[in-house]
């Protein structure tokens, strides 16, 4: 009941700083974020391909240019490797700047994206860019596709006696996103 109040008092106060639509965002994400981490002894090196990310994102669009919308959000990552080699998760707080395709527009409404943000991970912290298409997809959805890079950072583990204690954890990857908007 709270956050409905408060968002249509917000939702009235920006509407007079002539912001047209403001909506909310729901994501879930697959991110190519990898690590490796080294064996010890006869043990094989460990591989970790991908985190899951799942976000809120509050999106705004103005009356100066309908062409154009920014989003700032929160997204939640970790890993859901079958194994326990690895143990990452993490905040990453982004903003974003969308752009509608004018040459694509008759076709599907798409709109290409860039994002900056900062994650909070397991001990470290890094910067998130993010780049990408993002397309219709059923009613108030959205599937996003694009790349990610993430400075690469040392990240402690937990401990385990078959592998090293730490490695760099990041780099660059693919992004998949879906989403729905409310």
């Amino acid at each position: 009941l709270w956050l409905k109040e408060y968002a249509k008092k917000t939702t009235r106060e920006e509407e007079e700083l002539e912001f047209e639509t403001i909506e909310m965002e729901l994501t879930i994400s697959s991110f190519g974020l990898s690590s490796d981490r080294d064996g010890v002894g006869a043990t094989a090196d460990a591989e970790l391909k991908r985190v899951t990310g799942f976000g809120l994102r509050r999106r705004e669009s103005t009356t100066l240019n309908k062409d154009i919308e920014y989003s700032l959000g929160v997204e939640y990552f970790r890993n859901f490797s079958v194994t326990d080699e690895f143990s990452v998760s993490g905040i990453n707080l982004e903003g974003r700047v969308y752009v509608r395709i004018e040459a694509l527009s008759e076709w599907v409404n798409t709109k290409a994206y860039i994002g900056v943000g900062q994650a909070f991970f397991s001990g470290s912290h890094g910067l998130i860019m993010k780049f990408g298409l993002e397309f219709p997809f059923v009613t108030n959805g959205f599937m996003a596709l694009g790349a990610i890079y993430s400075v690469e950072e040392e990240v402690e583990w937990d401990s385990d006696a078959n592998y090293v204690g730490s490695s760099e954890f990041g780099g660059a990857g693919l992004d998949l996103t879906l989403g729905y908007r409310f």
